[in-house]
């Protein structure tokens, strides 16, 4: 079926794999691009989050922070352990970030003029991916 399996935290967040297993290599390289975007990352993620807060109480502010959902169970075992995994960093992530059409791409192809290099850049595409492309490692 393609489903993705594992005891790391990726095959908690993830239903498939696009092309093949992580390898160390992908983890490391993972790990130093995120250190690289984080904070551009988190500034999205909060100003997605505080835009959809009643108001800017301390209580309003921490329920959208939290993101502490109940998902019905689905039936299917995969996608319902995915989805008991889903929540906090890991629902914002998806949720704000991946389902919106973020993505990295090189700073000279989406900013050339602020930033002409290889570093990455997070990116909006103007398409939405499919809920099987956000579920995708």
């Amino acid at each position: 079926q393609g489903w993705a399996a594992g005891q790391t935290g990726e095959y908690f967040r993830y239903k498939h794999l696009f092309e093949k297993k992580p390898s160390e290599a992908d983890f490391e390289s993972a790990q130093t691009v995120a250190g690289e975007v984080r904070c551009v990352v988190c500034a999205k993620i909060v100003r997605s989050l505080l835009g959809k807060a009643r108001s800017f109480s301390e209580d309003d502010i921490a329920d959208v922070l939290e993101a502490s959902t109940d998902y019905p169970p689905t039936g299917d075992p995969v996608t319902d352990k995915m989805l008991k995994h889903k929540k906090g960093c890991n629902k914002h992530f998806k949720d704000e970030l991946v389902a919106e059409g973020y993505m990295l791409r090189q700073c000279k192809e989406v900013m050339p003029d602020a930033k002409n290099d290889s570093s990455p850049c997070l990116w909006q595409s103007p398409d939405r991916p499919s809920e099987m492309s956000v579920d995708t490692y």
